[in-house]
C-alpha cells in the first residue's frame, strides 16, 4: 500500500510540474499587450502617429502579436507555419493600411524591411 501511495504521489507531482512548465512557454496576454504598446510607442515617433492612429495600431499589432504567440512561437517551421505566418502578416498589412496615411504606410513597410518594424523575435 505504501508503494502505491508513493507511486501516486510521484505521478501527481510529475503532472503538476509538467503542466507548470508548459504554461510558462506561452507569453501572457499582459506581456503581449506591453510588447505591443512598446512597439506602437516606437512607431508613433518614427511615423508621427496621431493619438487615434496609435490606439488603432495597438489593436492591429495586438491581434498580430497574439496570433503569432499562440500559433507560431516555438512551432516547427513547416508549410503550415509559413501559411499561418503569411495569413497573419496579410491581416496586419490590410489593417495597418486602413490606419496609416499612404506616406506613413510606405515608411512602415521600409521599417519592416530594415528590421526596425514589428517583426517578432523567436
Amino acid at each position: 500500500m505504501k508503494k502505491i501511495i508513493t507511486l501516486f504521489t510521484f505521478v501527481f507531482a510529475s503532472l503538476v510540474f509538467a503542466n507548470a512548465g508548459f504554461a510558462q512557454q506561452k507569453t501572457s496576454e499582459k506581456e503581449i499587450m506591453q510588447e505591443t504598446r512598446d512597439q506602437v510607442s516606437d512607431l508613433g515617433v518614427q511615423l508621427e502617429l496621431t493619438t487615434e492612429q496609435k490606439d488603432q495600431m495597438v489593436r492591429c499589432l495586438y491581434a498580430y502579436n497574439l496570433n503569432y504567440d499562440r500559433n507560431l512561437a516555438g512551432a516547427e517551421k513547416d508549410k503550415t507555419y509559413f501559411q499561418k505566418k503569411q495569413k497573419f502578416e496579410g491581416e496586419l498589412i490590410r489593417n495597418t493600411k486602413r490606419v496609416l496615411t499612404p506616406a506613413q504606410f510606405e515608411k512602415f513597410k521600409d521599417l519592416n524591411k530594415s528590421g526596425e518594424g514589428v517583426e517578432r523575435k523567436e
